[in-house]
C-alpha cells in the first residue's frame, strides 16, 4: 500500500502498528483496502483518530515508574501502546 510506518509494537498476542500522517495520505479509503487485505490473515481494528507523544531522554527507563501522573493527565483518553528502546 506504500504507507510509512511510524511505529510497530508487538506483544503475544497483537501487533500494533502506527502509521507516520507527515508521509502518508490516510483516508479512509486507504484504510479501508489496508483493512481490508489484512483481514485475510488477521483481525484488525483501526482506531483514529490517535495522536503520538514521544518522550525522550537520559534515563527515561528509570523514570517509567513515575509517569503514571502523566498518563492519569489523559483521563478517558486510551492509552494505546507504550514503547521503549534504547
Amino acid at each position: 500500500h506504500g504507507l510509512s510506518v511510524d511505529l510497530i509494537g508487538s506483544a503475544e498476542t497483537n501487533v500494533t502498528v502506527s502509521l507516520d500522517p507527515s508521509e502518508n495520505l490516510v483516508n479512509t479509503d486507504v484504510l479501508s483496502a489496508l483493512s481490508a487485505d489484512l483481514s485475510q490473515i488477521c483481525k484488525v481494528k483501526v482506531i483514529v483518530p490517535c495522536a503520538a507523544i514521544t518522550l525522550v531522554g537520559r534515563g527515561m527507563r528509570s523514570l517509567l515508574h513515575k509517569l503514571s501522573d502523566v498518563w492519569a493527565t489523559f483521563g478517558r483518553e486510551r492509552v494505546h501502546m507504550i514503547s521503549q528502546s534504547s
